[in-house]
């Protein structure tokens, strides 16, 4: 269906992306830009500062821009959008654009046909605007490494980098189109984890003189289960959100698959699984 998703996991992204730009070649390797749109609110901000408007009026007006419309009454019926959602009567909430809070919100409504006409025509603007292209920046993790020359399959450009402080060469189409012309994206994810544990064993070796080989320590460590029981997880990646902790504390795990399964089932979809799950395990 589609092409396959590369993530590796390393504690200095930055290194790496050098070391496959001089494996490859600089003509062969790019990132991948992203396009920032305009939000709701960030469309109203920039608008009213070309028009002048005062800002505890533009504050006021941002505060009955909702992040939701589930508590919106819908007009037709009088009841929230929430509750025609449950009772099947619509299928999803609709989004919370200019355009819906305009027809939705009457404190919204009142302010685009009031009689102000610099409010109006600023709150109009801001709706033309909405989700238009406002920057560009890089893709946090993303990387382009081609079988040729990248120009062969996409237009490329000089962005600056805040993280590196450098310009880089990305490609201009973004990560949603890039697989279309027959490039794969990697995700280069720089994992503090890993940086965590790095120091962790350097600290050792000054303070103990002992030299631990990370990739060998034993996966049968009952001291280290007893942590995950407790679910004192906190820094340990993939494990120390407070439902994973609430789960671990059930799970009671034992062995490291008990470990893999979990960090597999806490995900959208599976998750709903994790107590039948528990069950087993428990017997």
């Amino acid at each position: 269906i589609s092409l396959p998703d590369i993530d590796v996991d390393f504690d200095d992204t930055s290194k790496i992306i050098d070391w496959v730009t001089k494996k490859y070649g600089v003509s062969q390797v790019a990132r991948i830009i992203t396009y920032g749109t305009m939000a709701a609110k960030s469309a109203i901000a920039d608008v009213s500062r070309v028009k002048n408007i005062p800002l505890s009026t533009v504050a006021e007006i941002k505060t009955y821009i909702p992040d939701k419309l589930d508590d919106v009454r819908d007009p037709a019926t009088g009841k929230t959008f929430a509750q025609l959602k449950e009772e099947k009567k619509i299928k999803k909430v609709p989004k919370p654009t200019l355009a819906n809070c305009y027809k939705y919100i009457d404190e919204l409504r009142n302010r685009i046909h009031g009689s102000d006409p610099a409010i109006s025509s600023m709150l109009t603007t801001a709706g033309e605007l909405e989700d238009t292209i406002r920057q560009i920046g890089v893709h946090a993790c993303g990387v382009i490494i081609g079988a040729d020359d990248l120009t062969k399959f996409a237009p490329l450009a000089s962005v600056y980098d805040k993280n590196l402080k450098k310009d880089i060469v990305v490609t201009e189409y973004d990560g949603h189109v890039i697989e279309s012309v027959g490039l794969i994206k990697m995700d280069f994810l720089g994992l503090q984890t890993l940086t965590i544990i790095k120091e962790a064993l350097s600290n050792i070796k000054k303070s103990q003189g002992k030299e631990i080989d990370i990739d060998h320590i034993p996966l049968d460590d009952a001291p280290t289960y007893k942590l995950f029981q407790e679910g004192r997880t906190i820094a340990v990646f993939q494990f120390e959100s407070p439902g994973m902790q609430k789960y671990m504390k059930e799970l009671q795990p034992t062995v490291i698959t008990d470990l893999i399964a979990m960090n597999a089932l806490y995900r959208p979809g599976p998750i709903e699984n994790i107590p039948s799950f528990i069950a087993r395990k428990q017997g």
